[in-house]
C-alpha cells in the first residue's frame, strides 16, 4: 500500500498548507508515548480501577456514553475502565466468542475463539479443563488482540489478566487457576495447551503455511468447528 500523501491534498483556498510529499510515521513511533501512557493508566488502580468492588465515583462515571463503556448483547452497559463482577455473564462471554474470529480473521475461512476454547477444555487434564475452557474469556470484551500488538504494549497483557481475574471470580472458579493480587496466572499447563492450539490453528487455518497439521488438534478443530454459544454454556455447566 502506498501511505504518501500527493502534494496536491488538502490544497483548497484558505486552508493551511500541507508538507509536499511525507511518508507515514513507523507506528511505533506514532503511539509512543502518548497511546501508551493512556493504556497504560487503565491498569493504574489510583487512576482507573479495574476492581471487584465499585465505589459512588465509579458509579458516576458508568453512565452509558462515557468513552469507556461498551454494550454487551445482553443489554449489560460495561465501562472498560472500572469492570466488576456484576458486568459479567456467561451469555454475553459465549455469544461474544462465538462472533470473534482467531488471528484477527487474517484465515483461509473463519474459525472463533469459542471453538478455540472448547478444544482447550478437551486437553487440559482434569481439575483443570474450567482454565482451558475460560482462558480467553477476557477477549468478549477486549476483542482478540493480536500476539503482535500485545508485545508492542505489554500493559494490555496486565489490563487482560485483571479483567480475567474478575470474571473468573464472578464465575465462582478461581479454585481452578491462579488469581494472584487480582490478576490471572496463566498456569504452566494452560501456557502448554495454547501454545500447542495455537501452533496446530496455524498450520490449518493460515495461508500457504506449509506446515504439516497436527492431527489431534485438526480433529478437535472440527468437532467444535460449528460449535454454538448454547454449546458453549452447557460445557461451562457441565464442568461446574
Amino acid at each position: 500500500m502506498d501511505n504518501r500523501r500527493p502534494e496536491e491534498d488538502g490544497k483548497c483556498e484558505g486552508a493551511e498548507p500541507k508538507l509536499g510529499y511525507t511518508y507515514a510515521v513507523p507506528v511505533r513511533q506514532q503511539v509512543e508515548p502518548e497511546s501508551k501512557n493512556k493504556i497504560f493508566r487503565l491498569v493504574q488502580t489510583e487512576m482507573y480501577p479495574v476492581c471487584s468492588g465499585e465505589d459512588t465515583t465509579g458509579m458516576a462515571r458508568r453512565g452509558w456514553g462515557h468513552g469507556t463503556t461498551m454494550q454487551t448483547i445482553s443489554g449489560r452497559h460495561v465501562d472498560l475502565s472500572n469492570v466488576i463482577e456484576d458486568d459479567v455473564c456467561i451469555e454475553d462471554i459465549a455469544h461474544s466468542l462465538h462472533q470473534i474470529n482467531r488471528f484477527n480473521g487474517h484465515t483461509v475461512k473463519p474459525y472463533n475463539v469459542l471453538a478455540h476454547s472448547l478444544c482447550a477444555a478437551d486437553l487440559m487434564p482434569e481439575g483443570k479443563k474450567m482454565e482451558g475452557l475460560l482462558h480467553d474469556a477476557a477477549e468478549a470484551y477486549t476483542g482478540d488482540i493480536p500476539k503482535p500488538f500485545k508485545n508492542m504494549f505489554p500493559e494490555l497483557c496486565v489490563y487482560e489478566d485483571k479483567l480475567l481475574a474478575i470474571i473468573l471470580n464472578k464465575l465462582d472458579i478461581n479454585k481452578e487457576v491462579n488469581v494472584v493480587k487480582d490478576a490471572y496466572v496463566k498456569s504452566p499447563m494452560m501456557k502448554s495447551v495454547d501454545k500447542r492450539l495455537g501452533m496446530g490453528e496455524h498450520e490449518v487455518l493460515r495461508p500457504n503455511s506449509g506446515d504439516d497439521p497436527d492431527h489431534s488438534v485438526l480433529c478437535l478443530m472440527q468437532q467444535y468447528w460449528n460449535a454454538t454459544p448454547q454449546d458453549f454454556i452447557d460445557r461451562y455447566k457441565e464442568l461446574l
